[in-house]
């Protein structure tokens, strides 16, 4: 008997910006490590889809430094945001890709 697991680390989406009206797109952050569900155990299953996340160079590294909190995590290459792509592919058994907005 075999158990597959996923273990995930969560974002957490961050409020737009009353001020920053030029962006249409959901923005996540990753919470504090030490928050209670940062981490978890999913079943693989339970993946939908995959998504594309764009980083927000312009707001920064959370490690400017490249200093990680842990060298298991491998957190030191973190962005502060991330942009959510709301740009998909759906893929059809005949091999051909249609682009539809999400």
């Amino acid at each position: 008997c075999q158990l597959d697991l996923l273990h995930v680390q969560w974002f957490e989406q961050v409020p737009p910006n009353a001020g920053d009206g030029s962006c249409s797109l959901d923005v996540l952050q990753f919470p504090p490590m030490n928050d209670h569900g940062t981490f978890d155990f999913i079943d693989p299953v339970d993946i939908l889809q995959g998504c594309h996340l764009i980083p927000a160079i312009v707001k920064g590294r959370s490690h400017p430094n490249h200093t990680s909190l842990s060298p298991i995590a491998k957190d030191c290459d973190d962005w502060n945001y991330y942009y959510v792509n709301r740009w998909g592919q759906i893929q059809y058994s005949l091999n051909k890709t249609v682009h539809s907005y999400i």
